[in-house]
């Protein structure tokens, strides 16, 4: 399936949509270590997990994929043998960020349902590509997918290798929820 994406991005410029409420409660709940405003934003079948390494070869963890039914009144999520997802941590220029700019482009979201790190990992590349030929690297930028997805990427790729975060939230009746985070290393 092909979708038009619209992305808004935390900067200066042009606001041609409003990121819908989750992000601004995304950022609340990060910021103020609202441990409960945080979890009620997570999706009624919990969170995704994914951390997706550049390179193997160097001394670096796995690749891992799991879920979660709630999150630590810390905001770390433990990893067997590798550092936590630390979610203050992999969004930090989103919890200090205030304004919005926008762009947009168009490419499958089949991968957001199918749970494997590559597939992921191939649906993260297409987001912050895009962000990057704006060049917007690293700067948190909101991306809509029809009306069923909103990604919040903080990531860039640099010399086809990706770093950064998103966290993927799902349309879930009439509001959106915290489905999944993706951390790039």
């Amino acid at each position: 399936m092909i979708l038009t994406v619209m992305v808004i991005v935390f900067g200066t410029g042009t606001i041609l949509a409003e990121p819908p409420a989750i992000i601004d409660s995304f950022r609340s709940a990060l910021k103020n270590r609202d441990i409960q405003g945080f979890r009620s934003l997570i999706a009624p079948d919990g969170l995704v997990l994914v951390r997706s390494y550049n390179r193997h070869d160097q001394g670096r963890g796995a690749d891992v994929l799991f879920s979660i039914a709630t999150l630590p009144a810390n905001f770390q999520v433990p990893v067997a043998n590798d550092f936590p997802f630390d979610l203050q941590y992999l969004f930090g220029w989103t919890i200090r960020s205030k304004s919005l700019v926008s762009l947009s482009a168009s490419f499958s979201s089949d991968a957001l349902a199918e749970r494997s790190v590559p597939a992921v990992r191939h649906f993260a590349r297409q987001i912050v590509d895009r962000a990057n030929q704006a060049n917007l690297s690293f700067v948190p930028t909101v991306v809509r997918l029809a009306d069923d997805w909103v990604i919040l990427s903080e990531a860039s790729s640099k010399q086809g290798l990706l770093s950064g975060a998103l966290a993927v939230f799902q349309k879930n009746g009439p509001e959106y929820r915290l489905k999944m985070v993706v951390d790039l290393r």
